[in-house]
């Protein structure tokens, strides 16, 4: 039995338990790294019981000595160094043994460790009851704090998208309390928080339960400050072989919750969404492949660009230079009439001043002629583009 197994056995056993061997699981709980490294006379006296009694709550859970009860926090321990740092010098450690390959198998193995015994732990039932609870409320207030925000706002973000009651407590400019002070009794609040918890959170759930709000936590213990005020827990594990702990589990529950209510949301659900996915494009929120292409004036695929702008872009002598085309062109027409050749349009004078414009565009499929008086085109006609 691993350590997650067992702290959840000792939870779910509590109740039954004698008030000394509740003093003495209580302390087990809340101090597992005592467990592996104290003696047994040492950590019953920390727990203000009788050795003995560290006996008997071994036996109370099935193990044949107190050491087999032990070994569970020992290999927690193993797994999980005492603190960040410890943590990340154990990575060096490893990385300068060349373990690096060896530690990307180890973060994928637990990360499906995680996902896998969350699921199993918790099981379907708990799943949708905490779903049904917070789709009867009438706000549901979302606090995920440090490490824990990232859950939290990915719970708003997509609860948002199909229910318009949701409020993200995120404290900005100090204004955490703030936006609690309109919780209550009908409200519920969703809180999720990982060791170490943070405090606001913490204090967050407790000012729910103490307003009659219902209160659904996400947290790593079944003896966590949140776990204790809360009407519906769900376990998460967050072991890693990194220095920080894991948030995939956490994150996968959050999702979990999100399909369930969707799933039971009917009609109104599906409204919402459809309505959320309209506002969202309005605003182009997205990149998206489907924005309608035309032929700028070069030939080329151009998009989201008005056409006057290629216009606008070209350089001064250009503009003077297609006016003047009009102007041949419409010569033409009259020396037709009069049998009286037309005179070809004056190139401009060398140095002659133009207004400053745009630089000229690249959308130029023919090849206008260049503002040397000595060109070999000054005078050979040509045909003009007057697009």
């Amino acid at each position: 039995m691993d350590f997650a197994a067992l702290s959840k056995n000792i939870a779910e056993k509590f109740p039954r338990l004698s008030p000394q061997l509740q003093r003495a699981a209580r302390h087990v709980l809340d101090r597992p790294d005592d467990v592996a490294l104290m003696s047994m006379r040492r950590l019953a006296t920390s727990a203000g019981v009788h050795a003995s009694t560290m006996v008997r709550l071994a036996r109370a859970f099935e193990f044949s000595s107190y050491n087999d009860f032990r070994e569970p926090f020992q290999q927690r321990l193993r797994v999980r160094p005492a603190d960040y740092l410890a943590r990340a010098r154990d990575l060096q450690a490893r990385g300068a043994g060349g373990e690096m390959p060896g530690l990307l198998q180890e973060v994928l193995a637990t990360s499906v460790a995680n996902l896998r015994e969350t699921f199993q732990a918790n099981g379907e039932a708990r799943f949708i009851a905490c779903a049904e609870a917070l789709a009867k409320v009438r706000r549901v207030y979302v606090v995920g704090l440090r490490s824990c925000f990232p859950v939290a706002f990915f719970f708003h973000y997509a609860y948002r998208m199909f229910r318009n009651n949701a409020v993200l407590l995120d404290g900005r400019g100090g204004t955490f309390g703030d936006d609690l002070r309109a919780f209550g009794a009908e409200d519920g609040i969703f809180a999720v928080s990982l060791e170490p918890y943070a405090d606001e959170t913490v204090r967050a759930v407790d000012y729910a339960k103490d307003r009659g709000g219902t209160t659904v936590v996400v947290t790593d213990s079944p003896v966590s400050p949140l776990a204790k005020n809360a009407d519906h827990v769900l376990i998460v594990r967050g072991e890693s072989p990194s220095f920080f702990h894991s948030i995939a589990a956490a994150v996968a529950a959050a999702e979990a919750l999100i399909v369930l209510m969707v799933a039971q949301g009917g009609r109104a659900a599906l409204y919402t969404i459809e309505e959320s996915e309209r506002q969202l494009g309005s605003f182009d929120a997205y990149w998206h492949r489907t924005r309608k292409k035309r032929a700028g004036p070069s030939g080329r695929e151009w998009a989201g660009r008005p056409r006057a702008a290629s216009f606008s872009a070209r350089s001064a002598w250009t503009c003077r230079w297609r006016r003047a085309a009009r102007a041949f062109t419409s010569s033409m027409g009259r020396a037709n009439a009069t049998s009286t050749p037309p005179v070809a349009p004056p190139f401009p004078a060398s140095g002659t001043a133009t207004p400053t414009c745009a630089a000229p565009s690249r959308n130029r499929s023919t090849s206008w002629p260049s503002p040397t008086p000595g060109s070999s085109r000054r005078n050979r006609p040509r045909r003009w583009r007057t697009s």
